[in-house]
C-alpha cells in the first residue's frame, strides 16, 4: 500500500479520533478517514486533519472492502512506523520530457 504522508509520525487510536500531538501547541490532533469512489469506479481514502487538510492519500483499490482493510492497516501500523529521513540526500534530477508518440501511416492510402 502506498501512502503519501505529510506527518512525521501518526499515533492513531482505535476509534480514529487522535492521530498525534501538535509540535506547536502540544494539543491532540483530530483526524478522520474519508473513503471515496473515484470516477473509474475504484476506491481510495484520504486521511483528513480537523482543519480539512489532506495529510495522507491511499492507492486505488478494486473494492470497498479492500480500501477498508487499507484503512485498518494504517490504524494498526502507523503508530509503529519509523521515520526514514532522506532530507539530506540530493534531490533527484528531473526526467527529460518524453517525445510525443507518432502514429504509423504504414499501409494507409494517401489523400
Amino acid at each position: 500500500m502506498l501512502l503519501v504522508l505529510s506527518l512525521c509520525c501518526l499515533g492513531m487510536t482505535r476509534c480514529n479520533d487522535i492521530i498525534g500531538v501538535s509540535a506547536y501547541t502540544g494539543e491532540p490532533m483530530a483526524a478522520k478517514f474519508v473513503l471515496k469512489r473515484s470516477t473509474n469506479g475504484k476506491y481510495h481514502f484520504n486521511l483528513q486533519a480537523a482543519n480539512g487538510e489532506i495529510i495522507a492519500t491511499s492507492e486505488l483499490y478494486e473494492s470497498k472492502a479492500s480500501a477498508e482493510k487499507g484503512i485498518e492497516s494504517v490504524r494498526v501500523n502507523a503508530p509503529r512506523a519509523e521515520l526514514d529521513d532522506r532530507c539530506d540526500q540530493p534531490a533527484p534530477k528531473p526526467r527529460a520530457p518524453r517525445a510525443p508518440r507518432t502514429t504509423s501511416t504504414a499501409g494507409s492510402t494517401p489523400k
